[in-house]
């Protein structure tokens, strides 16, 4: 069975708990956390989803970057990781960001 697009009925808490736990690591987690998000985006509860956006949102502000039409990733910082871990690991909270926004 392939549990990654299997949407189990979690609770809330488990949702936004489990998202803080990935965010910032520096881990394929990330990508298998992202990937489980926007596969299942339309059932993860409103509140859930506010956290989310509210927390990846706020650490974008310390972040500079661009996000190109190729999908290309530009990102300058001042040191080896983001707030959001490596680069690849700002570019998987990107893939998600763009569930509710496109900016760049």
């Amino acid at each position: 069975m392939d549990t990654m697009n299997t949407t189990h009925e979690l609770p809330a808490f488990m949702i936004h708990q489990s998202f803080r736990y990935v965010i910032g690591r520096r881990s394929y987690a990330v990508t298998d956390w992202v990937s489980w998000a926007i596969e299942n985006w339309g059932r993860v509860p409103e509140q859930s989803k506010r956290i989310i956006m509210t927390e990846v949102e706020e650490r974008l502000t310390q972040v500079d970057f661009c996000q190109g039409t190729d999908d290309d990733l530009i990102v300058v910082t001042n040191s080896d990781s983001t707030p959001f871990g490596d680069d690849v690991d700002l570019g998987q909270w990107l893939r998600l960001r763009n569930l509710w926004t496109k900016d760049c």
